[in-house]
């Protein structure tokens, strides 16, 4: 897996082949059970340009396993070496890398998931001559790579912020087209797509370099979060006239949004409910009693449904709820 390299925006909604490399080779049987199977791996890669330079280092560490269980893994090593001329032993270069990552995923199920996690990277090249032969780099890597399944279509939410010198890259979806992030120092990014039901791949790279050309010692750090949401899902109720008017759920079948009056409307002169600004209903004199109701709302949109309540008093509350779209 290739290093992706850092960029000074707020985002980049790309992601690379090279960065979802052999995810496409998970055999199907492989996905049955869990619904979510992920290795976590910190990387590091010591080389020289110089033809008469050599490198030694140790080994990587293993691989972990994460599943959708709801525990946090984590994953951390680090590692020296030397960069050595051949022509003069005593020109050295010491080169070292660390990384992290801790990672957990909430069940896959009817009601969404969310995998979240942070991880770190960081780097030195440090020549301990005045002047070297070699030009030695160092590179960390935090990755993460594996699969989930759907049993039914679902929105997929990617976000991810990272600060230092590096970038962080996280994508979740099909091969062809998922949803991804890359946000380089001091970055932010956000991209949501919606899945079909059956398997799909999540990744993450955390990544940082140093070289005795360039920045000797560098570090990043980021977090990142993909949601896995239901079709129509709903978000809490708020406002002030909960206790007078209910908002229910979004049924996707029928493209309603199920709402209801209560009791306490009858202390009310009117109740106007509305749909991304525009009046879907309207009660008052006699209608104004306990009651349940429906309004209508376009399955490709999201749904913003608010009813102000005008109290006798002449006191105006209300109250408000968002849904994801229905397809």
């Amino acid at each position: 897996m290739k290093y992706a390299s850092a960029r000074r925006s707020a985002a980049a909604l790309l992601v690379t082949p090279v960065a979802l490399a052999g995810l496409a080779a998970v055999p199907a049987p492989a996905l049955a059970a869990p619904n979510l199977s992920v290795a976590l791996q910190t990387q590091f890669d010591f080389d020289d340009d110089g033809a008469d330079c050599a490198v030694t280092f140790a080994d990587n560490a293993p691989s972990k396993s994460l599943t959708d269980n709801g525990a946090t893994v984590t994953q951390s090593w680090a590692d020296t070496g030397t960069s050595v001329s051949d022509g003069n032993p005593a020109d050295i270069t010491d080169v070292a890398a660390s990384t992290s990552i801790a990672m957990s995923a909430t069940p896959i199920g009817a009601a969404g998931a969310t995998i979240k996690g942070v991880a770190r990277a960081s780097a030195s090249a440090r020549p301990r001559l005045a002047t070297s032969v070699c030009t030695a780099y160092a590179r960390a890597q935090s990755t993460a790579s594996g699969t989930f399944v759907l049993a039914q279509p679902m929105w997929a939410t990617v976000s991810a912020q990272g600060s230092g010198h590096g970038a962080i890259q996280v994508a979740a979806g099909s091969m062809d087209g998922p949803a991804a992030v890359l946000a380089g120092d001091r970055g932010t990014g956000t991209a949501t797509t919606l899945l079909s039901a059956g398997p799909h791949i999540v990744s993450v790279l955390v990544g940082a370099r140093a070289t005795t050309v360039g920045r000797r010692a560098t570090s990043y750090s980021g977090s990142f979060t993909v949601r896995l949401a239901p079709l129509g899902e709903a978000s809490p109720v708020t406002g002030n006239g909960r206790s007078h008017v209910t908002l229910g759920a979004r049924s996707c079948a029928s493209n309603t949004v199920a709402a209801g009056l209560t009791s306490k409307v009858r202390n009310a002169k009117k109740v106007v409910v509305k749909v991304d600004g525009a009046k879907a209903a309207s009660f008052q004199g006699k209608k104004l009693k306990k009651r349940a109701f429906t309004v209508r709302a376009a399955s490709r949109s999201k749904a913003q449904v608010t009813a102000t309540i005008t109290l006798r008093t002449g006191r105006t509350v209300s109250v408000s709820r968002s849904y994801l779209p229905c397809s």
